[in-house]
This record gives structure tokens, sequence and C-alpha cells, in this order.
């Protein structure tokens, strides 16, 4: 997929086997060669998502559905897990993906896990974060 938009140009590469996505990759260019200035004039947006905390034995796992229904893409997004009560970071945290763009119209699931004892007894809270995020 090719988008030309904001004197930038947005590029996403899939590697599939049938229907099954093996890898991904976004990259983004200034139209002028090394010039990301245009970077700064992205709108600020807000994208939607949902997040099912489930409780496993001995660890928490975390399902968050993101959706980009705007005209923008939506970039450099970044999940972490936290403790509700604290907000401290829970870590280890093993994440299916993380540090990625959606494009508009796109949606992505991805799953945390971290061990229950990392967690110092506070439920999980996914916090989302991104370049161009109002979240």
């Amino acid at each position: 997929m090719y988008i030309k938009k904001f004197a930038l140009v947005f590029i996403k590469l899939e590697l599939k086997k049938g229907d099954h996505l093996i890898s991904d990759n976004f990259y983004w260019r200034g139209i002028e060669p090394g010039n990301y200035q245009a970077l700064k004039s992205i709108p600020v947006i807000t994208i939607d998502e949902k997040t099912e905390l489930l409780n496993e034995q001995d660890q928490w796992v975390a399902i968050t559905t993101l959706k980009n229904n705007t005209p923008t893409p939506a970039l450099m997004i970044r999940l972490n897990i936290t403790g509700d009560k604290t907000g401290e970071r829970i870590l280890p945290a093993f994440y299916s993906d993380n540090y990625f763009s959606l494009l508009p119209g796109e949606s992505k699931k991805v799953i945390t896990r971290v061990k229950k004892e990392d967690s110092r007894g506070e439920n999980p809270r996914v916090l989302i974060t991104g370049f161009n995020l109002n979240m």
C-alpha cells in the first residue's frame, strides 16, 4: 500500500503466505529526500481501542484491539502495561507487536502477557501512546 499525503510518502509492505500474514513493515519518506519536516503537520487523532483482560493461572493476558477510523495515519503506536493503582510499568511484559503504525481503516490486535507475581498485586491496565495520538 502506498499513500502520498502531508508532503510525505507512507509505504506498507506485507509478506503473506496465502491469507496468513508473516511480516509487515511500515516506512515513511519525505517528498524531498531526507526532509521529514512534514511530520510536524500531521493532525493529532484518536483511534478506537478495546482491551479485554484475562486472568489465566499465573499470568495476566491483555488482548487489545486498535482501529484507525480516521483519514490520517496513526504513527508509532506503543503499548505499555501498568498497574491500575500506581501507574507503574509491569515488567517484564511480552507483546505480540509494538511500535507500529495504522493506516486509515486498518486494525490490529495486540496480545500482552505479564506474570501475576510481577504485577505486585495490581490489576494490569494498557496505556496507548503514539506520535500523533491523543489517547
